[in-house]
C-alpha cells in the first residue's frame, strides 16, 4: 500500500467513515486498501456495466450486445463504437478498473449529432440522481443492519 493510501486509511478510520465514494477520483486504489474497506467503497461510471462487473458486453434493455467501455473516457469510447446507448453504471470498487459488482444502472440513449461533451452532460445528469439514490439505500440498509 503506498505512502498515500496509508494516510489515507488512517484518516477514515478516524473518522469512523461507513462509506466512501469515488465520484471523479480518478485514481487507482490497490488491492490492500480496498480489502481494508470491503464493499464500503463505490464509484461512478459513465458506461454501463454487466451485472457482476465482469465480461466485455453488456447486454440493454432492447436487447443489443454492446461492448463495455472501462477505464477513462468511456464516453468517447462509446460515440467512437456507434453504439446507440449507454449509460451510467454505480459499482462496487474492486482491484480491477471499473469492474466491480454494479449497485444500479441506468442507460442513456446516444443522441444525432452527440458530441463527446453533450453526451457527457446527459449522463452526469443520470449519475447526479443515481448517485443520491445509492447513498439513501446502502444507508437505509446500514440503519437496519444495526439496529
Amino acid at each position: 500500500m503506498s505512502e498515500s493510501e496509508t494516510r489515507l486509511t488512517a484518516l477514515l478510520r478516524l473518522f469512523r467513515v461507513d462509506l466512501i465514494v469515488l465520484a471523479g477520483w480518478m485514481r487507482i486504489l490497490s488491492a490492500p486498501f480496498l480489502e481494508q474497506f470491503p464493499r464500503r467503497v463505490i464509484n461512478l461510471h459513465p458506461a454501463l456495466i454487466p451485472d457482476d462487473g465482469t465480461g466485455g458486453t453488456y447486454t440493454t434493455k432492447d436487447g443489443t450486445t454492446i461492448p463495455v467501455f472501462r477505464g477513462l473516457h468511456a464516453v468517447k469510447q462509446a460515440l467512437d463504437a456507434g453504439v446507440k446507448v449507454t449509460g451510467s453504471s454505480v459499482h462496487y470498487v474492486t482491484p480491477e478498473v471499473d469492474a466491480g459488482p454494479v449497485i444500479c444502472r441506468e442507460e442513456v440513449a446516444v443522441q444525432p449529432g452527440d458530441t463527446e461533451e453533450t453526451l457527457h452532460e446527459r449522463i452526469k445528469a443520470v449519475e447526479h440522481r443515481l448517485l443520491v439514490e445509492v447513498v439513501k439505500m446502502l444507508r437505509r440498509d446500514t440503519y437496519f443492519l444495526i439496529n
